[in-house]
């Protein structure tokens, strides 16, 4: 479990060190990617939230809508709002 925590902690330093790194050298491609990529979840999650909550769905498709929602909700969203506002660490101890 040490040896997991410990990889997990460089692939966030080294995560944050190419970022710094692409503000340094004022790529802004790189530095506005992050804001651009979450946006597009963020809105098309929102979209397809109001979409199978407001809008007649086909037969049998139900269980498809919920899927895909799950995985919106507990993947896409999740790890937008952790990368801009951190994410808890369960282990109790700071990553």
């Amino acid at each position: 479990m040490v040896k997991l925590d410990e990889n997990a902690a460089k692939d966030v330093a080294e995560a944050r060190s190419l970022h710094a790194d692409q503000v340094k050298a004022g790529n802004t491609f790189a530095i506005n990617f992050v804001y651009w990529y979450s946006w597009f979840w963020a809105i098309s999650s929102t979209v397809y939230f109001f979409s199978v909550t407001f809008l007649p769905l086909p037969e049998g498709g139900r269980d498809f809508a919920n899927i895909i929602l799950g995985f919106l909700l507990g993947t896409a969203v999740a790890t937008i709002i952790g990368f801009f506002y951190g994410n808890s660490d369960t282990t109790g101890k700071d990553a």
